[in-house]
């Protein structure tokens, strides 16, 4: 019953790399290697999803979009949550997975899995040998992401916005909140109230047009 753009944005927080992985002992050393293997045998391989319209099966999607391949290229495992599809992905349910990077973190660390792009304008510090979307040839995939924000109800009085703002750069200048976002796999990112609007907006425009080609509205 409501729109995006219904409530008062105060501040963008952060945001999490989405990214394309594997088992550690799959065979496909990069994502050109997997998007191969798709063309090779079309509906054949899974990947882990929390299901449609959710940013894990339509960045998936949006790979097959990006490849030339149909959009049931390979065939969805649908899970509660992209805890669940890392799950599945290390049980041997799936192939591959798109997922945020926060639920992938620990699996990288481990060694259990292995990513083979990553969406952002810039490899991470702690995944240095993970090539962005663009550096693995799909650009089309650089601005999937997760994404935190604060907003408040519809018509929040200005003087609350401010001070919220002034919070929130306090904020980023908090050394135990930043180590905290980039443990958990995430990049702090505060923005102001009008950039975190433009931001949200954006990523509505995207993840719309991506539903509109999947048929989902």
């Amino acid at each position: 019953p409501f729109a995006w753009d219904d409530f008062t944005f105060l501040g963008l927080l952060e945001q999490s790399a989405y990214a394309i992985a594997v088992r550690a002992d799959a065979p496909w050393a990069d994502l050109a290697a997997l998007v191969a293997a798709l063309r090779d045998a079309p509906g054949q391989m899974r990947f882990a999803t929390s299901g449609p319209a959710t940013i894990l099966d339509l960045g998936v999607r949006q790979l097959f979009i990006a490849a030339g391949l149909e959009l049931d290229a390979a065939t969805a495992v649908v899970l509660r949550g992209g805890g669940e599809a890392v799950q599945a992905l290390l049980a041997g349910q799936a192939q591959f997975t798109g997922n945020n990077l926060p639920d992938l973190a620990p699996r990288l660390r481990d060694g259990s899995l292995r990513a083979l792009a990553v969406s952002g304008p810039a490899r991470l510090a702690e995944f240095p040998g993970v090539p962005t979307m663009t550096e693995a040839g799909f650009p089309a995939l650089e601005a999937l992401t997760g994404w935190s924000a604060l907003a408040g109800p519809p018509g929040m009085a200005p003087e609350m916005v401010a001070r919220w703002a002034q919070a929130l750069a306090a904020l980023g200048r908090d050394p135990a909140w930043l180590a905290e976002v980039a443990r958990q796999g995430s990049q702090p990112r505060l923005l102001p109230p009008d950039e975190t609007r433009d931001y949200i907006g954006s990523q509505v425009t995207l993840y719309r047009e991506l539903a509109r080609r999947l048929g989902l509205h």
